[in-house]
């Protein structure tokens, strides 16, 4: 899964309840396979909620930027795009969307789930 690829990712745990709630999980001997399987689950919901914050915050920046725009006058024909830029990154919301994006998450928040649902996924191959 590659972060922020895409903004509408639709995520469910449907499976993980439906095992949940039948008697399957209980006959599985493999205790550590269960614990893996649910650490893969809360994985992908991590990734699911930093990606959801992600766009909410991105939108509300941009939001914000279109509700008043100060120096980017959207009436005036810019010989660049560097031009452009130059005027966006003159207003607050812009510098601090750009800004304060490396800090909304470490360094990568998407290594630890990855990796767990990667061994899980191998240990089902395995297993079953």
């Amino acid at each position: 899964m590659t972060p922020f690829a895409y903004e509408n990712c639709e995520y469910s745990e449907d499976a993980l309840e439906v095992l949940k709630s039948s008697a399957l999980m209980q006959q599985i001997p493999d205790k550590e396979f269960i614990l893996k399987l649910l650490q893969a689950y809360k994985g992908c919901r991590k990734i699911n909620e930093d990606n959801k914050d992600y766009y909410k915050y991105k939108q509300d920046h941009i939001t914000r930027y279109l509700s008043h725009q100060t120096t980017n006058n959207i009436h005036k024909n810019y010989n660049s795009i560097y031009e452009v830029w130059a005027a966006r990154l003159q207003e607050y919301d812009i510098k601090q969307l750009i800004l304060t994006m490396p800090n909304t998450f470490n360094e990568n928040p998407f290594t630890t789930p990855q990796k767990v649902i990667k061994e899980t996924i191998e240990l089902i191959n395995q297993t079953y």
